[in-house]
């Protein structure tokens, strides 16, 4: 094992650590539970700590005497996520004395109800109601006493069951407010989002919030109306945070504890702990993962059959001129038919559908072009690509617990299996076509092959191809489409094996689309 060997096995050992860092602090958090909110809503009750006896991790107390119970709160998550995305706000509510109950909605996380599109947002009313409903009668938090909060779907989500519930008393939409349906006025609302959200957010935000106020436009951070009589409304711009990272902040936290305060009347003696310490382990995890991952790429590639002949292949730079016009084909297919709705996914079957049509365009025109991407040895290769993403599986999952849920349930891995099967000629002809010669030019070629992708992709949202929803998910398929590069090329410079590459990186890809895009009937 050389220098580089040993630094990514270190770096696995600090790594494990890591980990078991962060799930200490998770299981000595405030009182928390699991369960299944009926009829089959998956839920996380988090309640403040008493300082009584301490209950063991991942339990609940009995039973709260009523005079004890805290406020109740319902958070709601947006499209494409799951309850563990507000784990980090519920927490400190939590912290600051409120009972929460985070769902995941129907296709999104663990909740098996097959998801349907609204455009008025209704969509999810019984999700959110049957979870109002359960803390209303539940024995750990006052159900009199309820407020929700929503995380953009989330936020339209919380927004139509606030104008049709008579019985909450604050609502709080983090860049989710929508048009205004009624019967009833949203009572209490604070609406959020941050300066640098998509400007039809910060744009209708602000627009709800001044039809609200009754005024042509309002404020920032000023209270129109009167909480005393339910109908006041505070719309707040919070500054530097986007829409992926608005909800994970202090600023979301405190604006959101400020005004539960208020509506609620309590009185505090001193500001409330914003503090997140999930925080630094994550972020040192996160720094560590890039040598782990190239530690893995480095076993593929040791395992894998060589194919030294791949080195002497030639310049990868025609090849990505092709492939390039291999995504203008998928591009073009994708807008004639939904070709995988089979997939049953939202945006999973029309990125599914685009790259596998541009990867059996590119593997066919490397055929005609006696360019050869794959060699001997093809059903191990496989095996060793499959193995490798079994470790990427293990090393990702309970780093991704910071924001999602990466375990699958069986929908999932049924879609999973369907969604690696269309993407493999892409990952194939990519790893074909662009990795090609001695690494460094090969590692160059793949790199631009994805940004060319990510162009392609972009260029479909403005043509109105690719659902626009895929502009919030373009920064973690950069990310994941990199970091499979990265893996892939360091695989590739051990063993220049180029079909273990293409199966590692059309597994993972089609675990990440599986696992977060919403399933659908």
């Amino acid at each position: 094992m050389g220098h580089f060997g040993r630094f990514c096995g270190l770096a696995a050992a600090l790594y494990a650590v890591g980990i078991l860092w962060l799930v200490v602090i998770q299981r000595d958090g405030p009182p928390h539970h699991e369960f299944i909110v009926p009829p089959a809503i998956p839920a996380t009750l988090v309640i403040p700590s008493t300082g009584a006896d301490r209950v063991a991790p991942g339990r609940l107390p009995e039973i709260v005497p009523l005079e004890e119970r805290p406020p109740a709160v319902l958070l709601v998550h947006g499209y494409s996520n799951d309850r563990l995305i507000m784990r980090h706000l519920g927490r400190r509510l939590a912290d600051a004395g409120y009972g929460v109950l985070s769902i995941d909605v129907r296709g999104h996380g663990q909740n098996r109800v097959p998801f349907a599109r609204d455009p008025d947002g209704a969509h999810l009313f019984e999700d959110v109601a049957a979870a109002a409903d359960w803390l209303r009668t539940a024995a750990w938090v006052d159900g009199s006493r309820l407020a929700v909060v929503g995380f953009s779907m989330g936020g339209s989500a919380a927004q139509r069951f606030a104008e049709r519930d008579s019985g909450v008393d604050a609502t709080v939409l983090i860049s989710g407010a929508r048009g205004l349906l009624g019967p009833y006025r949203p009572p209490n609302t604070l609406i959020l989002w941050g300066s640098a959200d998509p400007e039809r957010i910060r744009v209708r935000s602000s627009r709800i919030a001044a039809a609200l106020a009754g005024e042509e436009s309002v404020k920032f951070g000023v209270t129109y109306g009167d909480l005393a009589a339910r109908n006041a409304v505070r719309a707040e711009e919070l500054a530097g945070y986007d829409h992926a990272t608005v909800v994970l902040g202090e600023a979301a936290a405190a604006s959101t504890i400020d005004w539960l305060d208020a509506a609620f009347e309590i009185e505090r003696a001193s500001a409330p702990n914003l503090r997140n310490p999930l925080l630094t382990p994550t972020l040192v995890l996160a720094l560590l993962l890039i040598p782990v991952l190239l530690g893995i790429g480095q076993i593929v590639g040791a395992l894998a059959p060589q194919e030294a002949a791949a080195a002497s292949d030639g310049s990868p730079w025609a090849g990505l001129v092709w492939f390039t016009v291999a995504l203008g084909v998928g591009l073009a297919g994708v807008a004639a038919a939904p070709l995988a709705s089979f997939v049953a996914q939202d945006v999973s079957e029309v990125v599914a559908a685009f790259l596998a049509i541009a990867g059996t365009s590119a593997l066919v025109s490397s055929l005609l072009h006696g360019r050869a991407v794959v060699g001997e040895w093809v059903a191990r290769s496989a095996g060793v690509g499959a193995l490798g993403f079994g470790a990427v599986y293990v090393v990702l999952t309970p780093l991704a617990e910071f924001l999602h849920r990466m375990t699958l349930t069986p929908e999932r891995a049924i879609a999973g299996v369907v969604i690696t099967l269309l993407l493999f000629p892409f990952f194939l002809a990519a790893e074909g076509l662009l990795h090609r010669g001695r690494w460094p030019v090969a590692l160059a070629a793949g790199l631009a092959g994805r940004f060319v992708t990510i162009g392609v992709l972009v260029a479909g949202i403005s043509l109105g191809i690719v659902p626009p929803v895929v502009s919030l998910l373009l920064a973690p398929l950069v990310v994941v489409l990199l970091l499979g590069e990265f893996v892939a090329i360091t695989s590739y410079a051990a063993s220049y094996n180029r079909v273990a590459g293409a199966v590692l990186q059309a597994a993972w890809l089609g675990w990440m689309l599986a696992v977060v895009m919403p399933m659908r009937a």
